[in-house]
């Protein structure tokens, strides 16, 4: 049988996505709620593959997680398991973040561009 020369035979697919950011700030918030290293954490983000590690901290460690989403809509489950979840607008993160450039004793240093 031969292909319907009407439906593209091949789709060129792009996915822009990182692997293996959430799991480890999964594991680093645990690791550093158990540690003691913090009273307190907050966290960027609106991926709900990071409820098992908030309600770990929360709930077995006892330590507050706030969530700050990025996004207009948000992740109910992760409202849900944050100590208190806000919306943050993308011009505030814009403002708080360091500048392109910085220097060091080492000399300059500058973020990716794809940042």
């Amino acid at each position: 049988m031969d292909p319907d020369p009407h439906h593209p035979q091949f789709v060129e697919v792009y996915r822009s996505e990182e692997k293996g950011t959430d799991v480890s700030l999964a594991v680093h918030l645990v690791n550093d709620a158990h540690l003691d290293r913090f009273e307190a954490a907050l966290i960027i983000s609106n991926d709900s593959d990071l409820i098992e590690a908030i309600k770990t901290v929360r709930y077995q460690i006892c330590k507050d997680v706030f969530v700050y989403s990025p996004h207009t809509r948000p992740s109910h489950e992760l409202r849900n398991v944050a100590s208190l979840y806000r919306y943050v607008k993308a011009a505030q993160l814009k403002v708080s973040q360091f500048p392109v450039t910085l220097h060091d004793e080492r000399g300059d240093f500058s973020k990716p561009a794809s940042w």
